[in-house]
């Protein structure tokens, strides 16, 4: 039976479209809900629970709200009952007086991290009961802080940095830095970590370094015959897909430590991602392009040929400068696709419905030029830092629950 589209996004265009004409967005003004919270071992941590608003099944939502739509025998969470409710900044009490290049949050409790040109690297505690952001403690590198992320080791205290060459693991119980082994790898500042938490692997030239966790030292390389410009682990931690300056998609495997497949079509990548159950790819292109990618349908085999062209099942069009962010949020199924080369470029796509989201940002979110995002865990609180050296918080709510909340700010 074939998918019946349920919404239709005037930002967005089908891959066979004629034309690709840019338009404007008139975007609606958005209520406030709630998200649930809960108290654990003294530390405050999200509840494990999705919001109503991605749950499966419609009798989960309160009676009389709209009920959720299906189409193929697949699930079709509404996208168009969510609401963004500015809070307060992360870094409302120490704002950084340079780019802040990375946000991320800790896996398992309302600690957030963030790193930038100011050669340190500040952990802060989110707390919306009382809406003021404690900052804990701060690392300082010496050097610029390219990307910064909380390890997933086994939830451990240890956060990742990277700069330009060099990479650090934190001890935030202890205070300190140690410098990871890279073996000549040499490093453009950023990184990937595998779900599983084994490996870190490190981007920046024409091979793939994977750091290993526990030893904290490049255990393994991966090469290719151009420079790569980025990658993603597979969900299953085993693979690693990555675009290459000659346009290529490769296809890692870790324990075979060699390329599977290489498919062309991936002319001026610059970022990607992986939906949460690893079915879909999500490129960026230096063009503003962001392409969903069926992985079934990708062709493999066409790595000889430069010419072929990949099919997308979607080409959304709403930027028009460089992605330099694409970040997945596997809880709400939303993916934050930003260019810093650009004011206030940023949008959030839902991936079920392949369609952006038309009402937030306003005309009016004061986003600056961004740098980074990041959601937390549950997917209820989305950060995003500028070139001001702030980090701006927005809980992420359901209209359908707690309506009668009025909004904090834009």
């Amino acid at each position: 039976m074939e998918a019946v589209r349920v919404w239709k996004d005037a930002h967005d265009c089908d891959h066979d479209a004629g034309g690709r004409s840019r338009k404007l967005k008139t975007f609606a003004s958005a209520e406030a809900g709630e998200y649930s919270r809960e108290i654990s071992n003294g530390v405050r941590l999200h509840t494990s629970k999705c919001p109503v608003w991605v749950l499966d099944t419609p009798s989960n939502t309160e009676s009389g709200s709209e009920q959720v739509t299906y189409a193929s025998h697949d699930v079709v969470r509404s996208h168009e009952h969510l609401n963004f409710s500015r809070v307060q900044d992360v870094n409302a009490q120490a704002v950084s007086k340079c780019t802040v290049k990375s946000v991320d949050f800790h896996s398992a409790s309302e600690l957030v991290c963030t790193g930038g040109l100011d050669n340190r690297v500040d952990i802060f505690r989110v707390n919306l009961d009382s809406n003021i952001n404690e900052k804990l403690q701060s690392l300082w590198l010496g050097i610029p802080v390219v990307q910064a992320e909380f390890s997933k080791f086994r939830n451990s205290d240890r956060i990742v940095v990277c700069g330009k060459d060099t990479m650090f693991f934190g001890n935030l119980e202890r205070n300190s830095l140690e410098q990871a082994l890279m073996n000549g790898m040499r490093s453009g500042g950023t990184f990937v970590q595998s779900p599983d938490s084994q490996f870190i692997g490190v981007i920046g030239t024409s091979r793939l370094g994977l750091i290993c966790q526990k030893s904290r030292s490049c255990v393994i390389t991966l090469r290719s015959d151009s420079q790569i410009r980025t990658a993603a682990f597979d969900v299953n931690g085993n693979n690693i897909l990555g675009c290459t300056e000659d346009g290529l998609l490769h296809s890692w495997d870790i324990r075979m430590r060699r390329c599977l497949n290489s498919a062309s079509g991936f002319d001026a990548v610059k970022s990607i991602c992986l939906s949460a159950d690893g079915k879909k790819i999500i490129t960026g292109a230096a063009d503003g392009l962001v392409r969903v990618f069926s992985r079934e349908s990708i062709n493999w085999s066409s790595a000889n040929c430069r010419n072929t062209e990949q099919y997308a099942i979607k080409t959304l069009t709403s930027l028009c400068t460089e992605i330099t962010t694409l970040k997945a949020s596997a809880a709400n199924d939303l993916i934050a696709v930003a260019s810093s080369y650009r004011r206030n470029s940023f949008r959030l796509i839902h991936l079920s419905s392949l369609t952006v989201i038309n009402n937030w940002p306003t005309q009016s979110t004061p986003l600056h030029y961004v740098s980074s995002a990041a959601f937390n865990q549950a997917g209820t609180l989305l950060a995003i830092a500028n070139a001001r050296g702030h980090v701006l918080a927005y809980e992420i709510s359901s209209k359908l629950v707690g309506s009668d909340k009025k909004s904090i700010g834009h």
